[in-house]
């Protein structure tokens, strides 16, 4: 689970950072645009990256997977990434880790935009 699972931020341009605390697992943060079903559609599409690459690595959705905002690598334990983007504007958005099995075992958030 992320530590976080509800974050929020005002309108505007945004600039996150994500750190890997885990210890012997890789995880990504993937911003999606739209409700469960399209972050499952994003999951699937990562889940697929995967599969045809034989590496839990590569399940990184690709750019222009429908419903996909923001997405990072796969970083290692003890890796961050630091990103800025523009967010469609205020609402809520979904966020979730695309490492096979963790979106489904509830590995997801919410990101509020005032």
């Amino acid at each position: 689970i992320f530590d976080q699972t509800s974050v929020s931020a005002p309108n505007g341009l945004i600039t996150l950072t994500f750190r890997n605390l885990a210890t012997a697992v890789q995880h990504n943060w993937v911003l999606v645009n739209g409700d469960d079903a399209v972050a499952e559609g994003v999951n699937d599409a990562a889940q697929e990256q995967s599969r045809v690459a034989r590496n839990a690595a590569a399940a990184v959705p690709p750019a222009d997977t429908s419903g996909l905002l923001v997405t990072s690598h796969m970083l290692n334990p003890g890796e961050e990434v630091t990103f800025t983007f523009q967010p469609p504007g205020p609402g809520s958005y979904t966020f979730i880790c695309t490492f096979p099995g963790h979106y489904l075992a509830g590995m997801k958030g919410t990101l509020v935009i005032d």
